[in-house]
């Protein structure tokens, strides 16, 4: 304990001398003896985005989300990711654990919001099964969003699945009348 007390006073002197290098050094020792201490871990992905190594910093940070995921502390784990995602809003990985996080939670809206973003990349990479699995959960998880059936139909009919895309214009279409939109509900019926 004596040894580690030391150890994490040189460290935390350095980082006042702005030596990032040396207290990041002084702190991976404590991490070879506490590899799964989080907060170690997250201290040195920040000296990592202090210095600019910002892939470290962010290996850094998806140990640390790891360890909140597995230990089940699912808003620390929320924490972690946002706090990745900021630094790398492209990464789909944290994006697609953030959504299942939030579903957990019962935050549909903020469940849909990445489902939402993680579409939009499927969409430009050019792969609708994965979108579509997106989609449906979005439609699963907002039962109001007529938007996620009607994408969901369109991309089945860029990939000729005919019969289910009929399904999601007739599921959109059903959701519609029950919301009173009939404007909406008739576009939809022409379409499919």
């Amino acid at each position: 304990m004596l040894k580690k007390l030391k150890i994490l006073r040189s460290a935390e002197r350095y980082v006042m001398d702005r030596k990032f290098a040396h207290a990041v050094h002084q702190y991976q020792r404590l991490i070879a003896e506490e590899p799964e201490d989080p907060s170690l871990l997250n201290t040195v992905g920040e000296l990592m985005l202090r210095q600019g190594s910002h892939e470290k910093a962010l290996e850094y940070f998806h140990k640390v989300a790891d360890i909140y995921v597995g230990g089940g502390y699912t808003l620390k784990a929320i924490a972690m990711l946002r706090k990745i995602l900021r630094h790398d809003p492209s990464d789909l990985r944290s994006r697609e654990q953030l959504a299942e996080l939030y579903e957990k939670q019962g935050l549909n809206y903020d469940a849909c919001r990445e489902l939402r973003c993680l579409v939009d990349e499927k969409t430009k990479a050019d792969k609708p099964e994965q979108a579509l699995l997106h989609l449906k959960k979005i439609s699963t998880l907002d039962s109001g969003d007529c938007d996620a059936l009607l994408e969901s139909a369109g991309l089945l009919q860029q990939t000729d699945q005919q019969e289910a895309a009929i399904g999601c214009f007739l599921e959109a279409l059903e959701r519609l009348q029950q919301k009173g939109d009939f404007q909406a509900a008739f576009e939809t019926a022409t379409r499919a």
